[in-house]
């Protein structure tokens, strides 16, 4: 069985709560309660760092789009409000997906592991895991000019590796 860890934050972030949520039903597999209590105030704080940013990613997109109907013109309205943050969780010492990976290896250790466990965890691998739709990659390129006047090609890998 193949393991999986999701690489962007939203997505760590649903398979760490899935996994904390589904773990305490398996109690064959002998995880380490502490383990899972400090995973858990690592995804608490991780989830509100991610809220806000997102938040403040908003806040600043707002303000761009003021600052140039501002500059060029249009309709002003109100200056967009700063977020409203929650009160933040306690600091936890970092390291969350080291901790998770950790967790995963103690359950993948365990004889009471099974495959269907490992699915319902949100643990093991799709089939096609960070590659994409391979019959339609095809890199998207455009040529612009340094400013000293050399040709840069500039393009996206999108979600392929290598």
């Amino acid at each position: 069985m193949k393991i999986y860890v999701e690489r962007t934050d939203d997505g760590l972030l649903n398979q760490v709560d899935n996994f904390l949520l589904k773990a305490a039903t398996y109690p064959a597999l002998g995880l380490v309660a502490a383990k899972l209590t400090a995973l858990r105030a690592d995804w608490t704080l991780m989830k509100y760092i991610v809220g806000s940013s997102n938040a403040y990613s908003t806040h600043a997109s707002g303000l761009v789009a003021y600052k140039q109907t501002l500059r060029y013109g249009g309709n002003l309205g109100g200056i967009p409000p700063a977020p409203t943050l929650a009160a933040a969780p306690p600091v936890t010492s970092g390291g969350m997906e080291a901790r998770f990976r950790d967790l995963i290896q103690d359950a993948v250790r365990s004889s009471a592991m099974t495959d269907a466990i490992a699915q319902d965890l949100g643990i093991v691998a799709p089939a096609t895991a960070g590659r994409g739709d391979i019959d339609a990659a095809k890199p998207t390129f455009s040529v612009t000019y340094s400013s000293g006047g050399h040709p840069l090609i500039v393009w996206k890998k999108g979600s392929f590796e290598g």
